[in-house]
């Protein structure tokens, strides 16, 4: 049953740990759960998870879950026996890097870095350095470099070269820092801020168009927004760039203090352009009509809203938008994540069970507490933060699924309301376990002097916002205040990875699509959400005939009048559902989510009025992603040559009312 260890292709510790407890971990195993993957789900076990020898393929489905509970919980048999049926009943999923190192030699199960960049152009290969060892061992990076000296500036007499050429570095380099050729590529996302003088020319390094050696595709791109620059762009004032040598402190502050210091540059004349702040925010949304980037947060709603904030200025993300730590020269942040499988939890009788929820919940927070006391980490700063913050992150999945098999629309009051349910519910049993743990491993190092030890949790750092009244939310600051084992506890990630393996949809996105073909790392795959097949089937509407109309919809059914209304409304795609209801349900359960969450919107025809509204909409919301991905559809699509050409027309019109130049945009697979 366990060859794989007997072959060495784990640790040695992990095998004494298998070879002492073999009957017990044998008796734990229940392959028959391998029938809850799909066919898609179990080729991509086999061609990225499994252990292998060379070719031959030496360690079963069942076997990943085990080994993964045996890294987070090592001798605890009982921690490893609960996570083990959790996770092959798909009640939750570890980041991928637990699925993929778990046994390691060197088990990287941290799925998240963030660093800044040194300042220094002599230093800057210290940074490729430890981007790079990042990144082999399994992890996602998200690189600041607002510290970098602006083109043109002299800094100690010497005349700089800006962030261009820095970036053009990193792009080339990620072609050999892969995490291995049945794996995920290596990531990342640089972050800058719109007052660097350098922004113009980062905000288009993504473009299409324009000189080649002004490009790095390879990278993504973020912004760290200040409220300033918001009011600035509604306003149509003007907006001052500034080479950070002369400006540091903008840098290191946020809010009032930010802009008391920003003004005060301004009317020194400090700036190298001044700029309409309007033209730079047209930039920025034409490169994210054309590329889906850059990825937008604000910076002043993140530090406001952070239970860091007492110990420095958080100036970047990580690479998917939904980590936001402090993390400097000497501390690399760093996150160990897990989303909670939401269609799990609702009964046969379409009731959701929160009770259990709430005891997944607890147990997730164990175990990657647990995953951090046991993860091999590739540089020393990364340990110091892991240590001295304990940040871990929560997500969800399978949130459109959740809806559909309860029988209520995405855009529905109900979904609306139960979205904040299950947000307050998961932040409440989070926390709580949270408190509960400093039993075990003692309240984080940093702790003291924090929000969370006077008192203040998440939804009391959101002005005028009530949260459930189904807890006891004064109890809960109460024993939050003595102490707490993690200082960051929920992060709503995307799950393209994971929801691979358990067939439900990403994230808390609507489905995209209700039928698809999907090109990953093993291959080309139809996908039909299982849901929507299994309502077809017990409706007995299923059929080759009802599959061609779907085809020829682009796969829509809102026009396929066979399907009751009510159904075709349980079924609307991303692409049918009013985005500001998605950003409404992401400013509804924002005040539960400690760090962020990776907030894509789906728009078959964007423009910058509608980007601009969508944005501007999530920044009153106080959310602090504005934007990750913005999904567009191509402007042509092919008919399928096994058509039937009554429904070719379905096709045509569709691809013709699309707008010219978009294109679709490639999924995440770091962060989940």
């Amino acid at each position: 049953m366990f060859r794989a260890y007997e072959l060495g292709r784990v640790s040695k510790e992990f095998r004494d740990i298998v070879a002492r407890n073999m009957d017990i971990l044998d008796a734990m195993i229940s392959e028959e759960r391998d029938g809850h993957f799909s066919y898609f789900a179990l080729q991509t076990l086999r061609q990225t998870y499994l252990i292998r020898n060379g070719s031959e393929l030496i360690e079963r489905p069942q076997h990943i879950w085990l080994r993964s509970s045996l890294q987070m919980h090592q001798c605890d048999l009982e921690k490893v026996a609960a996570s083990y049926e959790m996770m092959s009943t798909l009640k939750f999923m570890p980041g991928s890097p637990v699925l993929f190192n778990s046994g390691a030699v060197r088990p990287g199960i941290s799925s998240c870095y963030l660093l800044p960049a040194n300042e220094d152009p002599d230093e800057i290969f210290e940074t490729l350095d430890k981007v790079a060892r990042i990144s082999r061992n399994g992890g996602g990076v998200g690189l600041g470099v607002q510290c970098v000296p602006s083109k043109g500036s002299k800094v100690k007499g010497i005349e700089r070269t800006g962030v261009v050429p820095i970036l053009k570095m990193l792009d080339a380099a990620l072609d050999v820092i892969d995490q291995g050729s049945n794996k995920r590529p290596g990531a990342i996302t640089v972050y800058m801020e719109p007052w660097h003088a350098d922004i113009l020319s980062f905000v288009r390094m993504k473009r299409n168009s324009g000189p080649e050696e002004e490009r790095a595709r390879k990278l993504f791109y973020g912004l760290m927004i200040n409220d300033l620059f918001m009011r600035r762009v509604e306003e149509d004032e003007d907006w001052t760039l500034f080479c950070p040598s002369v400006a540091p402190q903008l840098v290191s502050s946020y809010g009032v203090t930010f802009e008391v210091e920003y003004e005060k540059l301004e009317k020194a004349e400090r700036g190298t352009e001044r700029i309409k702040a309007r033209h730079l925010w047209t930039e920025i949304m034409e490169s994210q009509m054309e590329t889906g980037g850059p990825f937008i947060l604000y910076k002043d709603s993140i530090n406001r809203k952070s239970n860091q904030r007492h110990l420095g200025v958080i100036t970047h993300s990580n690479l998917c938008t939904e980590i936001v730590q402090l993390s400097n020269q000497q501390e690399t942040s760093v996150c160990n994540l897990a989303s909670i499988v939401l269609p799990s939890f609702v009964s046969l009788e379409r009731t959701f069970l929160f009770d259990e929820l709430d005891r997944v919940v607890r147990h997730v927070v164990i175990s990657l507490n647990q995953a951090l006391v046991h993860s091999f980490f590739p540089l020393h700063s990364v340990r110091a933060s892991a240590f001295n913050h304990r940040a871990i992150g929560i997500g969800i999945q399978g949130l459109a699924d959740t809806f559909t098999l309860l029988g209520i629309a995405f855009d529905s009051p109900e979904a609306k309301q139960l979205n904040s349910d299950i947000a307050a519910a998961i932040y409440y049993s989070s926390v709580d376990e949270s408190c509960e743990l400093i039993k075990v491993h003692g309240a984080y190092p940093t702790f003291g002097n924090s929000p969370a030890s006077k008192g203040w949790l998440q939804p009391n750092l959101w002005p005028g916002f009530a949260p459930s009244a189904k807890y006891d939310w004064d109890g809960l600051r109460k024993k939050a205040a003595r102490g707490m084992c993690n200082s960051l506890l929920t992060a709503y990630m995307p799950t393209a990875g994971t929801s691979q393996l358990t067939g439900c949809s990403e994230g808390f996105e609507p489905l995209p699509c209700l039928i698809s073909t999907r090109k990953v790392l093993n291959g080309l795959f139809t996908i039909i959400p299982k849901h929507f097949m299994a309502t077809m089937e017990d409706l007995h509407l299923w059929s080759e005939d009802l599959r061609d109309q779907i085809v020829g919809a682009n796969g829509s059914v809102q026009n396929i009048e066979s399907i009751p209304s009510n159904v075709r409304a349980m079924f609307k795609t991303a692409w049918e559902i009013d985005p500001a209801t998605v950003v409404e349900m992401a400013i509804d359960r924002a005040p539960y989510i400690c760090q962020s969450q990776s907030l894509s919107l789906h728009l078959a025809r964007p423009s910058i009025q509608t980007l601009t509204k969508l944005t501007f909409m999530g920044w009153k919301g106080g959310l602090k992603t504005g934007l990750y991905y913005l999904r567009s559809q191509p402007s042509i699509r092919p008919i399928p040559i096994t058509l039937p050409v009554k429904y070719w027309k379905g096709v045509e019109k569709c691809a013709n009312d699309l707008e010219e130049g978009s294109k679709e945009h490639p999924i995440c697979l770091a962060c989940e």
